[in-house]
C-alpha cells in the first residue's frame, strides 16, 4: 500500500515535472522563431538596401515587403518612404502614414520622430502623443527626438 502511494506520488511529481517542461520547450521553440524572424527579416532589410542604392526600387520594395512580413522596423520605415516618394509604386500618402506607423510600432527611432513631427504639424492638439512619439525615439537616442523634447 505504501508502495502504491509512492508511485502515485511519484507519477503526479514527473507529470508536473513534464507539464512544466512543456511550458518551457513552448517559450524555446518561440525564441528560436523569434530568432528566425529577426534573421530573415535582417537580410531581407540588408538586400533591399542594397537595391535601394542602385536605384532598383522594384528589388528594394520586393525586399522591404520581405522584411516588413518579418517584422523589420527599417523594412516598413523603408516601404513608407519609397510610398511617400512613388519609388517603384505609386505615390500613396495613405500607405506611407500606414507603414511609418508600423515601423514606429515596432520601435523605429526614426519613424517614431517622424510620425511626432506628423502630428505637431496636422494637429497641434495632439501634442501629448508627439511626445510620447518622440520620447520613443530619444529613449534610442534619436537626436532630432531628443531636440524637440
Amino acid at each position: 500500500m505504501i508502495r502504491t502511494r509512492y508511485r502515485a506520488l511519484l507519477i503526479v511529481i514527473t507529470l508536473l515535472f513534464l507539464s512544466g517542461c512543456a511550458g518551457g520547450i513552448e517559450a524555446i521553440q518561440s525564441g528560436i522563431a523569434g530568432s528566425i524572424a529577426y534573421v530573415r527579416a535582417s537580410v531581407a532589410e540588408s538586400r533591399g538596401d542594397k537595391a535601394y542604392e542602385r536605384h532598383d526600387y522594384a528589388a528594394a520594395l520586393d525586399a522591404f515587403r520581405t522584411a516588413a512580413e518579418y517584422g523589420g522596423a527599417h523594412g516598413k520605415f523603408m516601404l513608407a518612404t519609397m510610398y511617400l516618394a512613388g519609388e517603384g509604386v505609386q505615390r500613396n500618402p495613405e500607405q506611407y502614414l500606414r507603414w511609418m506607423k508600423l515601423s514606429a510600432e515596432s520601435g523605429y527611432p526614426a519613424a517614431n520622430y517622424l510620425m511626432g513631427m506628423a502630428h505637431l504639424s496636422t494637429n497641434p492638439e495632439e501634442a501629448e502623443r508627439a511626445i510620447q512619439y518622440f520620447q520613443a525615439a530619444a529613449s534610442r537616442e534619436h537626436a532630432g527626438a531628443m531636440h524637440m523634447l
